[in-house]
């Protein structure tokens, strides 16, 4: 059960689609347009790809304990290349293991970790990360990361509840955060 109520239906803007997180959301108006459109760039302009967005995501739904991040991007990581191999090494934090991972997945997600987990990843990591990842990689790695976290953040926090039924809907939030 959500901690505060969602707002009511005549304040939630009518052109985005009902996901709990963004009714949630909306209680902060003068961020909610802002926000999305950092997430959209986060899940369709980054450089990087696809698959490495997706296990981003979902990396970093593990590391924030946030069910509602992984819920919604399971399907995209599926369609994006991931395995159920992939999924298990992300819930049980093995991102070193070079039977599941490639060297340049390895590098990005423990550049990732180093991101999360310190006020400033090690020589070591970026070092590594950049041998596989230009500088624009680089920082939008740091951005992708910074957006999940203020998603979980929202919706651990208030106990967001899951969605269901809403398949399709993102497009309507992505058009919605970026004017198009």
């Amino acid at each position: 059960m959500e901690r505060i109520p969602y707002p009511p239906a005549d304040s939630f803007p009518p052109e985005l689609p009902p996901a709990n997180m963004l009714r949630m959301w909306s209680h902060s108006p003068a961020t909610l347009r802002p926000g999305l459109g950092l997430g959209t760039a986060c899940i369709t302009a980054l450089s990087i790809s696809p698959a490495l967005r997706e296990a981003l995501a979902l990396y970093c739904s593990v590391k924030f304990d946030c069910d509602y991040i992984w819920t919604r991007h399971t399907d995209d990581a599926k369609n994006a290349g991931l395995t159920e191999d992939h999924f298990r090494a992300l819930k049980d934090r093995n991102i070193q293991s070079l039977q599941v991972w490639s060297e340049q997945e390895v590098a990005f997600l423990v550049f990732l970790n180093d991101v999360i987990d310190k006020p400033e990843a090690s020589d070591e990591a970026l070092n590594e990360a950049r041998k596989w990842f230009d500088d624009r990689q680089v920082v939008e790695i740091i951005t992708a990361q910074g957006f999940y976290y203020m998603w979980a953040r929202i919706a651990t926090t208030l106990r967001v509840g899951l969605d269901t039924g809403l398949e399709g809907d993102d497009r309507k939030a992505k058009q919605w955060a970026t004017g198009s």
